[in-house]
């Protein structure tokens, strides 16, 4: 095989894999948000529904089996996996002590994100929850003194004014439901405020949590999924923790752990810790333009089949705030990578 065949099959093993990636992407999110959203549907009068604070435990226990299995991969042999996580967990505590903090916030996110769902059209949802970019360039800029140049601020601009119109579009459709109900309850208890405010919580978590673990990655040589595992295992211990210190907890000794579980409670679980292993692959094998891409294509997914399958209504402004957010996205991911790329 001459150098020119090789360079040929290379790329095309590349474009294959980032298609491969990005329709992964696009069916993890879409699915994700779908199944959170209507998972936490139930009519009032059927009854509770499932405690979320347990399909966030669900979904860090199965983050860890994932990270184990991925890093046994690396290590070829029980042995050798063994032998990393004695030297990269046991043997440096205080290291592994680090990620308690992210594992914190990532499962006040979680519970966050759920609260959100549950009171938000799945659209609506993915659409504010972009404000973990502007959260999380903030911090960056703040916490680890990167810079952001004009294009980049103007395109965070263009993103908040978006997030602004899908959240007052959210508003009026909160209060026209409301009044042509005569200020009863719906079938479906929601309550649009708490929400946006769970969303915007969930964003200034998120937002520092991933770059505080950025921080902790770049400080060490420690692999991807030995901090996974590390981060997962806290979020774990202290997502139980919440189970039984928190509000669902006297639902949960009444009637067990798994109470109201159904396939899609754990395609919600399994596509939510999934997600992270997913964007990881992502970016290793492809770059943040096809996250990107993947990010606009989800919402775009996820409204559509709001749309014909769920009654979703939107209107014009909601129309335009969606269009600034999925450009301020993928312009965003765009001048990122630029930023980043070497300069000769």
């Amino acid at each position: 095989m001459t150098a020119a065949e090789k360079s040929l099959k290379n790329y095309q093993t590349k474009r294959q894999v980032q298609a491969i990636a990005l329709v992964t992407l696009v069916v993890q999110n879409s699915a994700l948000a779908l199944l959170m959203r209507y998972s936490r549907r139930v009519p009032v009068k059927e009854g509770s529904l499932y405690a979320a604070s347990t399909a966030v435990v669900c979904a860090e226990v199965v983050k860890v089996a994932a990270s184990l299995l991925l890093q046994l991969k690396d290590d070829r042999d029980l042995r050798g996996l063994w032998q990393t996580v004695k030297r990269d967990i046991f043997c440096q505590p205080w290291d592994t002590q680090k990620m308690a903090v992210p594992a914190a916030l990532y499962c006040m996110q979680n519970n966050l994100a759920y609260i959100a769902i549950s009171n938000l059209d799945s659209p609506t949802y993915q659409l504010l929850y972009q404000m973990k970019i502007l959260t999380t360039a903030t911090f960056s800029v703040t916490l680890l003194g990167h810079a952001l140049n004009a294009q980049q601020w103007a395109s965070l601009c263009m993103l908040v004014a978006g997030v602004g119109l899908v959240q007052l579009t959210q508003n009026s459709t909160a209060r026209s439901s409301y009044s042509s109900s005569g200020g009863s309850s719906s079938e479906f208890a929601q309550n649009s405020m708490m929400g946006l405010a769970a969303v915007a919580a969930a964003c200034v978590t998120s937002g520092f949590a991933g770059v505080y673990f950025e921080k902790v990655l770049k400080a060490s040589n420690v692999s991807i999924w030995i901090r996974n595992m590390q981060l997962a295992g806290y979020g774990a211990a202290i997502g139980l923790a919440g189970v039984y210190a928190g509000p669902d907890a006297r639902a949960v000794v009444e009637h067990g752990f798994l109470y109201g579980y159904n396939w899609k409670v754990w395609g919600a679980v399994l596509l939510n810790s999934l997600g992270g292993l997913v964007v990881a692959v992502v970016v290793k094998y492809a770059d943040n333009v096809v996250k990107g891409f993947a990010t606009s294509i989800s919402i775009l997914m996820t409204s559509i089949f709001s749309l014909v399958f769920f009654n979703f209504n939107f209107n014009i402004r909601f129309m335009a705030g969606a269009a600034m957010v999925i450009y301020s996205t993928y312009l965003y991911g765009q001048l990122r990578r630029r930023s980043l790329a070497p300069q000769w």
